[in-house]
């Protein structure tokens, strides 16, 4: 090794440096590794020892790490890089890639809060050193958006918001309320609060998107329908199933009038719909968008899909509750075979032939429906207490079983499956 005494110690860091980074473009990268070490080791030497070209060995030593998959140690020297990069310099290239760098090895390591957290700071920081305007390059913008849904996959709820609210603030005051740009991250964050169980302020911020989706690309556009069906969904979960409903059957009409046969949003037009007529307890509005739903997902995906499994459990299910008995257990004998040719999950099929039951107890078929029962009951229990299933589903089926039992002349079951009706909590 050169004296380094001898030599300026800068002069032979830069030296060392680009040495190091000619070894990187030729893959050798162990030979890299060796010189980024005694580099480290050297600046370590050195008391408070921070220049550019500091943050650029920690940084680029980090990512010759990175490209040999050693991620837990190449964020280790990029925190050494980003400790100081705001307090060295103001050049927001150097920060940007020290920040996008170091939140990538985060998330490789699936540190998803701590990604977030370090664009959040870079974000913000930036825009304190050019005076109040976030830069937000799209490769930045890319990042942060898959590093806020990752949080938001895992609950992380707070950090989702925060980087969220940083972007829509950046792209506000960059490109404007009346933007593309603008809006999108606005209904990121939307989105955010919404899963987040803040219905109130995704609804307002809603609101606000609405205004903004209108003038930019028109009531009628599709991404106008989808702004009117996403405030309908916020509206609905804050308790205005009336009021939200309304605005679904609009949004409808918008969607079969203005776009014709744009199958996909008129799909989620219509499940939002369904839920929402389902909370209401309007059984024919459930059934109408079972079946539309039916036809659309035969459209898209074919005859034998999940999608179109469920909507067709969704129409038997409406059937019966329209107490249309028969209806309903034509349509879920045929839905169970389907299942069982599908190989649908436990957890579906157990579903179906419960509907099964429940229909054959309307039809006055009750030992059918307890054949159905005596075997499904306790399946429908195991599901429960692996909390596969909710207890309240529990109550109703054996109310099934009850009446079963009682029609069939098992008096004492009968008796026994009564009490515990009347003396289990079942989550009312």
């Amino acid at each position: 090794m050169a004296n380094v005494n001898e030599l300026d110690f800068n002069e032979y860091l830069c030296e060392k440096y680009n040495e190091a980074n000619e070894l990187n473009r030729k893959q050798r990268r162990d030979e890299a590794v060796y010189i980024f070490e005694e580099l480290v080791d050297l600046i370590d030497t050195q008391e408070d020892y921070y220049t550019e070209l500091t943050i650029k060995i920690f940084s680029n030593y980090a990512q010759t790490l990175a490209s040999m998959g050693r991620f837990r140690e190449a964020s280790q020297y990029e925190e050494r890089a980003f400790e100081i990069v705001f307090d060295v310099t103001s050049e927001v290239e150097i920060i940007n890639i020290v920040t996008q760098n170091l939140a990538r090895y985060y998330y490789k390591l699936g540190r998803y809060v701590d990604a977030a957290q370090t664009l959040i700071t870079a974000i913000t920081t930036i825009a304190e050193v050019q005076g109040g305007n976030e830069t937000l390059e799209p490769n930045v913008l890319q990042d942060a958006r898959v590093y806020a849904k990752a949080c938001i996959k895992t609950q992380e709820y707070d950090t989702a918001i925060k980087l969220d609210e940083v972007l829509f603030k950046g792209n506000l005051s960059k490109f404007g309320k009346y933007s593309a740009e603008t809006i999108e991250s606005q209904s990121d964050l939307a989105w955010d609060y919404f899963k987040s169980g803040d219905s109130l302020s995704a609804k307002n911020i809603c609101v606000d998107i609405l205004d903004a989706v209108y003038v930019v690309f028109g009531k009628f556009s599709e991404a106008g329908i989808e702004a009117k069906r996403m405030l309908a969904l916020f509206t609905g979960n804050c308790g205005e199933i009336e009021t939200a409903t309304s605005m679904l059957w609009e949004t409808l009409a918008y969607c079969d009038n203005e776009l014709g046969e744009n199958v996909d949003e008129t799909i989620q037009i219509l499940e939002t719909l369904q839920m929402m007529t389902g909370v209401s307890g309007k059984s024919e509005d459930v059934l109408f968008c079972a079946k539309r739903l039916r036809v659309l997902h035969e459209q898209k995906n074919g005859s034998y899909s999940t999608e179109v499994i469920n909507d067709e459990y969704n129409i038997a299910s409406s059937l019966s509750l329209l107490e249309r008995n028969q209806e309903s257990l034509d349509a879920s004998e045929i839905l169970l075979k389907k299942a069982k040719e599908m190989n649908m999950d436990e957890g579906f099929q157990l579903k179906v032939n419960l509907l099964v039951a429940h229909n054959l107890n309307n039809v006055a078929r009750n030992e059918e429906a307890l054949k159905i029962l005596r075997y499904a009951v306790p399946m429908l229990e195991k599901r429960c207490a692996d909390g596969l299933e909710n207890p309240l589903r529990l109550h109703s089926v054996k109310f099934d079983l009850l009446i079963a039992l009682s029609a069939t002349g098992n008096d004492e079951e009968a008796i026994k499956i009564a009490d515990e009706l009347l003396n289990t909590d079942y989550g009312f």
